[in-house]
């Protein structure tokens, strides 16, 4: 989902990028279209954050559900050799 609004937003960028050329170095329009490319960027560059915490955090709650496995895995050990 995130990553396919990264996408999105990088094929909007390249097709900006790519109108701009054809205009004129100093017409408004491309003034106006440079604005819009630069804050296409920080859109771009902001999902590309977001996703490399998502992506932490997501390695961090594995990490954290293997330990917590783990250690109800030696309780139960625990248990048995106390049952029997």
């Amino acid at each position: 989902m995130l990553q396919d609004r990264i996408y999105r937003n990088h094929t909007q960028i390249s097709n900006m990028e790519t109108t701009a050329i054809n205009y004129n170095a100093g017409s408004p329009q491309l003034r106006q279209l440079h604005a819009q490319i630069t804050q296409l960027r920080h859109v771009e560059a902001y999902f590309q954050r977001q996703l490399s915490i998502v992506s932490k955090k997501m390695e961090m709650a594995e990490k954290n559900e293997e330990q917590w496995m783990q250690r109800a895995s030696k309780y139960l050990e625990r248990m048995s050799k106390l049952i029997t």
